[in-house]
């Protein structure tokens, strides 16, 4: 896997020479084998490595996964930042899920490790069974095309090198190497949505496609590339149509509706992602309001 890994990311130009890379590592098995394989190769692709853990304070053994994370880097060399913070209450504050909480307080953590440190990328250990489990997550709520594309390999600053690999595939390599890493119970709690499509929704759809991972990667990547051309169509015509002044913008509606459908709700997209700076909260059914709006 060794060989396979470090052509992946040569194969898809994931970091330049002389970069400086941010592991995401919670100590479980996906990251402890990106940890693992990025560092064995780190002299031959030219990259400096570190790693970043935090603490949800959503267990009783995330202490010990911390305790363990510090080990594992100290065995390996790897410089380590540590983080904590109480999930569960900044959830409660938000009025919002754990799930969606988690995941912003550990981006968050990881941009802000990254930022103060100089690292240029960061690396998270999502993989191929992930990509499988974001896609139906995102069909359920109903999102769009961008949506469904779900996970790229290279976004900004974040670099998946795994997301080719099958968690199978990585059990495997970690069992070769003998490598240790914590199970989090939590992921097999069906209270999450993402665990029901993992325990219940997935091996139904095996009955039927017993290599359904593997197609779901494949589709999310097909409609990846489709918008890299969106995209690009998106920032031309916002830059054609677009008048800014201090705070926002404005489009000339009759040339808006001279667009495409789909042209026209993807620069909508595109508009409200420049204004808010990001798209959470924003689904398919809003876009397709404004575009009724119009």
């Amino acid at each position: 896997m060794d060989k396979l890994f470090r052509k992946t990311v040569e194969r898809h130009a994931l970091f330049p020479r002389g970069a400086r890379v941010l592991v995401g590592l919670s100590g479980g098995a996906d990251s402890v084998a990106l940890l693992t394989l990025l560092h064995g190769c780190r002299h031959a692709l030219g990259v400096d490595v570190g790693a970043a853990h935090l603490d949800h304070g959503m267990r009783a053994e995330s202490a010990g996964d911390a305790a363990f994370v510090s080990r594992f880097c100290a065995s390996l060399g790897v410089p380590l930042w540590s983080g904590f913070e109480n999930v569960p209450v900044r959830a409660k504050k938000a009025g919002g899920g754990l799930e969606e909480a988690a995941r912003l307080a550990r981006r968050e953590f990881l941009e802000k490790v990254a930022s103060e440190n100089g690292f240029s990328h960061i690396a998270l250990g999502h993989h191929r069974d992930d990509q499988a489990e974001t896609f139906l997550h995102r069909l359920l709520r109903g999102a769009g095309a961008s949506g469904l594309a779900a996970m790229a390999m290279r976004r900004g600053a974040y670099v998946r090198p795994l997301l080719h690999f099958s968690r199978r595939q990585i059990l495997a390599y970690l069992a070769e190497e003998d490598l240790a890493y914590v199970e989090d119970a939590s992921n097999d709690s069906l209270e999450f949505t993402r665990n029901r499509i993992r325990h219940q929704v997935l091996p139904l759809l095996h009955t039927f496609n017993p290599q359904i991972e593997e197609h779901l990667g494949r589709l999310c990547g097909r409609l990846a590339v489709e918008e890299d051309y969106w995209d690009a169509v998106v920032a031309q015509e916002r830059e054609r149509l677009a008048h800014r002044f201090e705070g926002g913008l404005w489009l000339d509606r009759g040339e808006c509706l001279k667009l495409h459908p789909a042209l026209r709700r993807s620069l909508i997209r595109g508009v409200l992602e420049e204004l808010r700076g990001d798209l959470r909260g924003i689904s398919s059914s809003h876009l397709e309001s404004v575009d009724s709006l119009l």
